[in-house]
């Protein structure tokens, strides 16, 4: 058996075992909820709140997303150039690999910077709006 049939075999088990994980599940959440309901059925509680549609009031998060996506182009940015030059006080023609861990450090820094940011901005904004 040569590394091409082994990684086939391997990769159809993978996502064999996958799927098979995914039907599993749902079919557990829809028996375990059918036995929810049937239990309430039987000690009399009106099932007629489980049906009742419910309105939905998700709201995607643009700003948010926007403000920490901005953040983190930021950071590469300020992570790039720092990993190619660094500042002065650090610019003393040594040679070290830093560069990964620059970029690494600025992009959660102002990943971070961003999140916090976003949620300040919504937190006015809710305020204003009552």
């Amino acid at each position: 058996m040569d590394s091409y049939s082994v990684n086939l075999i391997t990769e159809t088990l993978s996502w064999l075992g996958f799927f098979t994980a995914v039907f599993l599940s749902f079919y557990f959440y829809l028996r375990f909820r059918n036995k929810e309901r049937m239990a309430l059925i039987e000690k009399g509680i009106d099932v007629s709140e489980i049906y009742k549609s419910r309105d939905i009031t998700f709201k995607f998060p643009w700003l948010r997303l926007g403000i920490l996506l901005l953040a983190i182009g930021l950071g590469v940015g300020f992570g790039y150039l720092f990993a190619i030059q660094p500042p002065p006080p650090f610019n003393n023609h040594t040679t070290y690999n830093d560069g990964p861990i620059i970029l690494t450090f600025s992009i959660l820094v102002f990943g971070g910077l961003g999140i916090i940011i976003g949620n300040i901005i919504e937190r006015s904004g809710k305020k204003k709006n009552g």
